[in-house]
């Protein structure tokens, strides 16, 4: 697709459900942005129960040329509403933001934009960002950047993406893209795309366009990334963690495999991945999950490489060492209480 075809400079597309305390501040946020090109906002809301559509829908009534609000009657999920919001847009280039989320630098969009505009071999920038507590409103610093800020794409960086920890290869709330690279993305690989399949939007869309172009990090911070006590990627319920990370582990799979990308390196790349789920299977103490997540482990040729992880299976193999593991953990965190 052509640059003439699209209407708009850029779209922000903006999802939200039941973020009524914090959905004004996102918007408002985008529309301080000091930018000289054409703009768009498309917001999708997936159906909320509390008053955030009633929030969303004033914002498109004071700025009907440029907001396009989107509210669905049926809750979609994650996925299936954020690509919905992607494929309504008009921008030549995109950016997104979640609703409980903000961005804390008006020239953003402006130096992102510029950036793309004279990098044609780039498709995706990003920033660092600062993270906010929403429950004591403390902001702090986010983990170094572990990975390279020249620009890079296709295998190296989807190991990347698949080794990250302390923080994502690219945070998509502080990221441009192009369109045409995400249209190029979704006719391809269709399946990523639709539905509750897959846990979250950002891995695949990043480790797709990582094979369309390259990607690039400026190191100015321009988001503040919202934390709660329990949301679908920081749970403090056990069964939840594991779920999610289950879930994104096998995302990466199916990636892996229609990328045609080595098995061995991935296996390298994502030794901490298996430790965690591991660890989850360690806390809720069930045989039958662990007999289930070595199986998926052996049919997916995903190899447990390091000493940490070899142990940790050894222990959980051995049912009276876990029981007993198992049972000197439960005694400490009764003692603490």
């Amino acid at each position: 697709m052509t640059e003439e075809k699209f209407k708009k400079k850029v779209s922000v597309v903006i999802t939200t459900y039941n973020q009524q305390d914090t959905i004004a501040r996102a918007i408002e946020s985008v529309l301080r942005q000091k930018c000289q090109w054409p703009l768009e906002v498309i917001i999708g809301d997936d159906g909320s129960t509390d008053s955030t559509s009633a929030i969303c829908k004033s914002f498109a009534e004071r700025y009907p040329d440029i907001v396009r609000l989107y509210i669905n009657e049926v809750n979609k999920g994650i996925v299936e509403n954020y690509f919905s919001c992607l494929l309504r847009c008009e921008g030549k280039y995109i950016a997104d933001l979640a609703g409980d989320d903000e961005w804390c630098d008006n020239q953003k969009l402006s130096r992102e934009i510029e950036f793309l505009e004279e990098h044609e071999d780039v498709v995706l920038v990003h920033t660092d960002y600062r993270i906010r507590n929403e429950k004591d409103g403390t902001i702090s610093p986010a983990a170094p950047y572990p990975f390279k800020e020249s620009p890079y794409g296709g295998k190296e960086a989807f190991f990347n993406l698949v080794s990250q920890r302390f923080r994502p290869l690219a945070h998509l709330c502080s990221s441009l893209y192009r369109n045409d690279a995400f249209l190029s993305c979704y006719r391809k690989y269709p399946k990523y795309f639709h539905g509750r399949e897959y846990p979250c939007e950002d891995v695949q869309l990043t480790a797709l366009l990582a094979f369309e172009g390259k990607l690039a990090y400026i190191p100015d911070v321009t988001l503040l990334y919202s934390v709660s006590s329990d949301s679908i990627s920081n749970s403090k319920t056990e069964r939840k963690a594991l779920s999610f990370k289950y879930s994104v582990l096998k995302l990466m799979v199916d990636l892996r495999d229609d990328l045609q990308l080595s098995h061995s390196d991935f296996s390298t790349s994502c030794q901490y991945r298996i430790y965690e789920i591991l660890m989850h299977v360690f806390r809720l103490h069930e045989k039958a999950l662990l007999r289930e997540v070595l199986s998926y482990f052996l049919k997916n040729d995903i190899a447990v490489k390091t000493l940490r992880n070899n142990l940790l299976v050894s222990l959980l193999s051995c049912s009276p060492l876990w029981s007993f593991l198992f049972f000197i953990r439960n005694l400490k965190k009764s003692l603490w209480k």
